[in-house]
This record gives C-alpha cells, structure tokens and sequence, in this order.
C-alpha cells in the first residue's frame, strides 16, 4: 500500500493552490522550475517505500519478495525538480531510503507552500495596488469631468455674458436715437416757443385795441342802459348826433394823413407807423357806426322811427360808415396826387 505522509506544520487544503484547476497548474509551473519533461503529478510518491534499508535487495530492482514495483532512487529538491540526492556519509550511487525520500518531499512540498503564500501576497499586493490604480484613475475620471462640467458652465456664462454685452449695446444705440429724437424735437418746440412768443407780442398790441373797443362798447352798453332808464330817446338821439359832428371832424384829419401819405414821400418806418394809425382809426369808424346802426334800429326805437330827426341821424351815421369804409379802399390803393380825390367830393 501507499504510504501516506501525516506531517504536521504543512499548509492545509484551503491554502494550498488546487493542481487540477487551470490557475493552480499555471501557478505551480511558473514558480516552481522542473526539469523539462516532468510533470506535477510526478512528484507524488507512487511506489512503495521499503523500510528495511539494510537488506540486501536491490534498490532499483524489485523488492525482496519480488511482488512489489522498483523503488525510486531520486528526491525533490527546493526548486521541485527531482535530483538524486546521497545520503551523508554514503556513496553518490547509493540510493535514499524510503523516510530519506518522505522528507525531502515534505521539505519540498513545504518550500512550495512558502513560495506559494509569497506569490498569493504578491499577488493580493498587486491586485491592491491595482484597485489603489482603479481608484485614483476614477478619481482622475471624475475630476476630468468635474472640469468639463465646470468648462462647460463657464462657457455658458461667457456666452450668456457676451449676449448681455450685445443687448446693453443695442440699448445704448437705442437711447441715443431716442435722445438725438428728443434733441430734434427740442429745437423744434424752441423755435415754436420763440413764434408763439413774437405771436404773444403783437398779441398783447391786439389785446390794447381791443381793452379799448371793450371800453367803447362799455359806454354803449351804458348809454344804452341810460337810455332804458330814462327812457329818453331823444337825449340819445342829440348824444349821438354830437358824436357824429365829432368824428366827421376826425374823418377830415383821416383824409388829410391819407393825402399826406399820396402826396408826401416819407421813411418806410414813417410811413408804416402812419399807415397803422390810420388803418386803426377807420377801423374804428366802421366798428362805431356798425354798432351804432344796430342800436338805433333796435327794438328800442321803433316807435321813433318815423320821427324825422332820427331818420336823419341814421343816415348820418350810414354815411359815415361809407366814408371810413372808402378811406379804408384808397388807403390799400393810393392815387396818384394828380388824381386825389376827397373823401368829401
């Protein structure tokens, strides 16, 4: 029978790489050199060991009762290659007993376990610094893209950024239109200030003549209301005759300037300043004897219209309305001094 080799202080079954897996083979071969033509399963003893050292039977040949198979004469070395190996104290050619081989298998078996624990640390250092690689080249992934995030935010903000510069420079460009708009508009309101301004000007001469129109209409409409009260007509009626002796007596110094300015040459401003005042004074003429006419014909005397003296006095009053009225036409188209003709003629 085969013996079986209780030796304690070996690796057990869980530490010790298993033969019939591929990675256990690849293992075992690659750390532990053998001779070439050996195999791991040649270094089990399989043949019967003898322990009778002593006897005189052959070592190499079959045992002495001739039944068992030739004993081995070789041993494992450190390196797992089977070497011959002497005994101390004996001859090279002398083979190794039986206990001799069972050690050296254990010693070799052993060693084997040792190089095998030194290659599972090496190999558990490895796949750390491995992980330890795995981690950092992760580590490095997401900070990469960690900066790729942060690049792309970054240019999301330049270009948000940018877009913003453009929209505040369209703004600008926008205000100043708008200002060079209002600046146009400005100066136009200005130079229709300074108009309404000259206009207010000969508006407030208007504003004189017409104080003093209202103020002439005010002693007609007083006179008028004397008239009411008193009732006397004919009172009225002289007043108004008085009046009409008067103002022929100006129609004669209208006439005269109006000679003076056919038959005179004089400054422009002169003459401008002269034509206004005549202009203005039968203006009034026509004013006063189209206001008088409306209160002589009003409802007030009707029951004196056929009174002689007071039918005398509207045509009075008519004729002076003409005589304005032609002094007004000769003023606009003045004759020439040897065709002048009087107001009166």
């Amino acid at each position: 029978p085969l013996v079986q080799f209780p030796v304690s202080g070996l690796a057990t079954a869980s530490s010790v790489p298993n033969t019939r897996s591929r990675r256990g083979r690849d293992i075992l071969s690659q750390r532990l050199p053998r001779p070439a033509g050996e195999t791991i399963s040649q270094l089990s003893v399989s043949a019967p060991i003898d322990f009778n050292p002593d006897d005189d039977s052959d070592a190499s040949g079959p045992s002495a009762s001739g039944n068992g198979p030739p004993q081995r004469s070789g041993s494992i070395d450190t390196e797992g290659s089977l070497n011959p190996t002497p005994r101390s104290g004996a001859s090279p050619s002398t083979p190794p007993t039986g206990w001799e081989e069972v050690e050296q298998a254990n010693a070799a078996h052993a060693q084997a376990l040792m190089r095998i624990e030194e290659l599972n640390r090496q190999y558990q250092a490895q796949k750390a610094a491995a992980q330890e690689a795995e981690a950092e080249v992760k580590k490095l992934r997401r900070a990469l893209q960690e900066r790729d995030s942060g690049s792309t935010h970054l240019t999301l903000q330049l270009e948000q950024a940018t877009a913003e510069v453009y929209e505040l420079e369209r703004q600008r460009e926008v205000q100043r239109r708008e200002l060079e708009t209002r600046d146009t508009h400005l100066k136009q309101l200005e130079r229709q200030l300074e108009r309404v301004r000259q206009e207010m000007e000969k508006g407030k001469s208007a504003a004189i003549e017409l104080q003093a129109e209202n103020s002439r209409l005010g002693e007609i409409a007083r006179a008028v209301e004397g008239l009411h009260e008193t009732q006397d007509k004919k009172l009225f009626c002289d007043k108004v005759a008085i009046e009409l002796l008067m103002k022929n007596e100006e129609m004669l110094e209208i006439d005269n300037d109006i000679y003076m300015l056919e038959a005179v040459d004089h400054a422009e401003d002169e003459e401008a300043a002269l034509r206004e005042n005549v202009m203005r004074q039968l203006q009034e003429a026509q004013t006063y004897s189209r206001d008088m006419l409306e209160v002589l014909k009003g409802p007030s005397f009707l029951d004196t219209r056929e009174e002689r003296y007071y039918i005398t006095l509207i045509h009075q009053v008519q004729d002076y309305g003409a005589k304005s009225t032609s002094a007004l036409r000769r003023l606009d188209n003045p004759m020439r001094s040897g065709n002048r003709r009087s107001v009166w003629d």
